[in-house]
């Protein structure tokens, strides 16, 4: 009587064909979701950046509005002056101010009110201030930038006494040295659209 062979056991080619394919389609989609997971934190961590640079911006903002000084300053070179609040749409500065509350904590022998301005320069709002109120021109100013995707930065005033906002300061036919009830805010950003701020004011 014949011995009859064992019968071969394993994988089949076709098998491993098989289970070859279908650990690359979940390999494959492993990694895309994996990819989709690391984008989105990514895109939410630069939001969280770009917001809380915004905040910081409003409250830079609102910090040197709150502290404004009716101290004018004078021209480099010149024996004219500038309002201690001062916006013309001629001007380099969207908004250029004198504030009080600059802190001396070494205390050194110098003025407590610096002057800042604002500007925007290819989609960055930048904040610049000055050393000394009246500054010689071999002073050179330092400058921070606040926020980036800036598309448009505007001021508002509204003039004490009236009800309409206007678009400069010092208003025509006013003096210099005075201030309005509250000052408007306007940034459109990149992400957030159009940002709005209302500031009073305190006289």
């Amino acid at each position: 009587m014949a011995t009859q062979a064992p019968r071969q056991t394993g994988f089949t080619l076709i098998e491993v064909v098989v289970s070859l394919a279908i650990f690359a389609t979940i390999a494959a989609l492993s990694f895309l979701a994996f990819d989709q997971t690391q984008r989105a934190s990514r895109s939410i961590t630069q939001q969280m950046v770009e917001l809380q640079a915004l905040q910081r911006t409003l409250q830079t903002l609102g910090s040197d509005l709150s502290q404004l000084q009716p101290r004018p300053v004078r021209e480099p070179g010149t024996p004219t002056s500038r309002a201690a609040l001062l916006a013309d749409v001629r001007n380099l500065y969207v908004l250029e101010l004198t504030r009080g509350g600059y802190a001396n904590p070494l205390g050194v022998p110098r003025a407590t009110a610096q002057r800042v301005a604002y500007r925007v320069d290819e989609g960055e709002l930048v904040r610049t201030q000055w050393p000394a109120l009246d500054n010689p021109l071999s002073i050179e100013p330092r400058e921070r930038v606040l926020l980036e995707n800036v598309e448009r930065f505007e001021v508002r005033f509204l003039v004490e006494g009236r009800d309409n906002w206007i678009a400069e300061w010092p208003p025509l036919g006013g003096s210099g040295g005075g201030r309005p009830r509250a000052v408007e805010l306007i940034i459109e950003h990149e992400q957030w659209g159009e940002i709005r701020r209302l500031i009073e004011i305190r006289g």
